[in-house]
C-alpha cells in the first residue's frame, strides 16, 4: 500500500513538472515572437518617416499591408500637433507624458498573425551629424570637409510596441537620423 501512495505521489511530481515545462516553453514563444514584432515596426517606421517627409502628407498604404497611419492625435485631445506637423517641426505635446505608443500611436500594423504593432514617431530636432566638422570645430588636427557629407539632419525617436496573445506586450526603441 505504501508503495502504491509512492508511485503516484512520483507520477504526480512528474506530471506537474512537465505542465510547468510546457508553461515555460510557450511563455518564451510568446515572448520571442512579441519581441521579433516589436522590431519588424522600427523600419516600418523608418518608411513612414521617409514617405511623410517626401509628400509633406500622411502617407497611406495599401489595406493589405495592414499599415495605417493616424493623422491626428487618437487620446481626442488638442495639445497634440497632427502627424505632419509632428514629424516635420517637432512640435512636442505639452507634458509629453501621453504621446508614446501605447495610449497615442501615430502608426498601427495589423497584418502580423497575432500581433498588433503600435507605433510612435517623435521628432527630437536637429542636430549636427556625430563625427561631423561641427563637432570637432576648434581642434587642431581636423581636415575641412568643403561640405561634402552632411552637415546636419533631424533625429527621429521610435517607439514600437507589440500587443500579443494573452495580454503579452513587447516593446523596442530605438533612434532614426534623417541627413537634411
Amino acid at each position: 500500500m505504501l508503495m502504491i501512495v509512492l508511485m503516484t505521489a512520483l507520477i504526480m511530481m512528474a506530471l506537474n513538472i512537465s505542465g510547468i515545462e510546457i508553461n515555460l516553453a510557450s511563455t518564451n514563444r510568446r515572448t520571442t515572437q512579441g519581441m521579433h514584432a516589436a522590431e519588424a515596426g522600427i523600419p516600418t517606421a523608418i518608411t513612414v518617416i521617409k514617405d511623410t517627409l517626401n509628400q509633406s502628407t500622411v502617407p497611406t498604404y495599401p489595406a493589405a499591408s495592414g499599415v495605417v497611419v493616424n493623422p491626428l492625435n487618437t487620446n481626442g485631445g488638442t495639445s497634440f500637433p497632427d502627424f505632419v506637423q509632428e514629424i516635420n517641426s517637432g512640435t512636442s505635446p505639452t507634458g509629453g507624458t501621453a504621446d508614446n505608443a501605447k495610449t497615442n500611436p501615430n502608426v498601427t500594423v495589423t497584418s502580423l498573425s497575432g500581433q498588433t504593432i503600435q507605433i510612435d514617431i517623435d521628432n527630437e530636432g536637429t542636430f549636427p551629424l556625430p563625427g561631423s566638422e561641427t563637432l570637432e570645430e576648434n581642434c587642431g588636427y581636423c581636415v575641412k570637409t568643403a561640405g561634402a557629407g552632411c552637415p546636419s539632419g533631424t533625429l527621429y525617436y521610435i517607439d514600437s510596441v507589440a500587443n500579443g496573445p494573452m495580454h503579452t506586450q513587447s516593446e523596442m526603441m530605438s533612434a532614426y537620423y534623417n541627413c537634411s
